[in-house]
C-alpha cells in the first residue's frame, strides 16, 4: 500500500504532492538558473541547451502533467533565447526550437502523466480503505 510520501530506498514513489502552481513556480526558477548559466556557453552547439529539460523532469514529478507542459514552453523560449544570438540562419534556428519543443513536451507529458496517475490511484487506494473502514462499522453497528 502507497502512501502519500512513501518512502522506498531513498526514493519517493507518491505522485504529485505539490500544486501545479508550485510546481511551475519551480520549474521557471530553474528554468531562469539553467538558462542564465548556459549563456556564456552557448557556442557549444545545443550541447548545454539539452539541461533546459531538467526542469521539465522536475515539474512534471512534483506536480503532474500540466506543470510540465507549462515548463516545458519556458524552457523552449529560454533555449530560443540562449541559442539565437549565434544562430547561423533561421532555418537552424527553427529546427532546433521545434526540435527541442518536441523534446520538451514529449518527456514533461510522460513524466507529468506518470506523477498524475499516482497521484490518482493513491487517491482511490484512500476512498477505498475509508469505504473499508465505514462497512466495518456498518457490519459492527448491524450486529449488535
Amino acid at each position: 500500500m502507497l502512501v502519500p510520501g512513501a518512502m522506498i530506498d531513498g526514493m519517493n514513489l507518491g505522485g504529485a504532492h505539490y500544486s501545479t502552481r508550485r510546481g511551475v513556480l519551480v520549474g521557471l526558477c530553474l528554468v531562469l538558473l539553467i538558462g542564465v548559466a548556459i549563456i556564456p556557453f552557448r557556442r557549444h552547439d545545443y550541447e548545454l541547451e539539452f539541461l533546459l529539460v531538467l526542469p521539465v523532469l522536475s515539474a512534471g514529478v512534483l506536480a503532474g502533467r500540466t506543470a510540465a507542459l507549462v515548463t516545458a514552453v519556458a524552457a523552449v523560449l529560454a533555449f530560443h533565447a540562449a541559442t539565437r544570438f549565434e544562430s547561423a540562419g533561421f532555418e537552424e534556428d527553427a529546427i532546433g526550437v521545434v526540435t527541442f519543443l518536441g523534446s520538451a513536451l514529449a518527456v514533461g507529458a510522460t513524466v507529468g502523466s506518470r506523477a498524475d496517475r499516482l497521484s490518482l490511484a493513491e487517491q482511490r487506494e484512500e476512498e477505498q480503505r475509508r469505504l473499508h473502514q465505514l462497512n466495518a462499522q456498518i457490519a459492527e453497528n448491524a450486529s449488535r
